[in-house]
């Protein structure tokens, strides 16, 4: 069950209540295991998601003017270059811009769906919000940058390698 309660503060949260009875190995009744979780968080991205979705399914947003201005070039050549050949899938990585104006990284996974003639009917996207990914990528670069730095400015001698068993 989920239900809405105002704390002590005035504000409005969201709650999973759950409750289940705990059984004896022989399916007697022992006790009940009640929880309760705060759910906030995805009640309001589900709400944003109903709203960015309402928004493009009556036409007021167009899915390209959200796309990150370095990308949409990019982005649009290879949609192109892959509705006018024979291939039926592909894949790309993106920016798109959400309701709150801030930027995340997405991985696209699209299916085209072609007529009698070949002609493209309809296209099947998949999106994967990969943010958490690309800011991880992006770190670890940074810290092999300061450490190849740090490296050169010590003049000392370095060497990567693996070691193998003795036999």
């Amino acid at each position: 069950m989920e239900f809405r309660l105002v704390t002590r503060s005035g504000k409005v949260i969201w709650i999973e209540y759950r409750c289940q009875a705990v059984l004896s190995g022989d399916g007697g009744w022992l006790s009940w295991r009640i929880s309760n979780r705060d759910i906030t968080r995805l009640k309001d991205l589900q709400q944003q998601m109903e709203q960015e979705t309402k928004l493009f399914l009556a036409g007021e947003v167009n899915y390209f003017s959200l796309i990150h201005l370095e990308d949409a070039g990019r982005v649009r050549r290879e949609i192109e270059r892959y509705t006018v050949s024979s291939v039926d899938d592909f894949e790309l990585e993106y920016r798109i811009k959400d309701a709150r104006g801030v930027y995340l990284y997405f991985y696209d996974k699209t299916v085209i769906i072609r007529g009698p003639a070949s002609e493209v009917i309809r296209c099947h996207t998949y999106l994967v919000d990969i943010t958490a990914r690309r800011e991880i990528e992006q770190a670890l670069l940074q810290s092999e940058e300061r450490l190849s730095l740090a490296l050169d400015g010590a003049q000392t001698a370095t060497w990567y390698g693996t070691s193998t068993p003795a036999r």
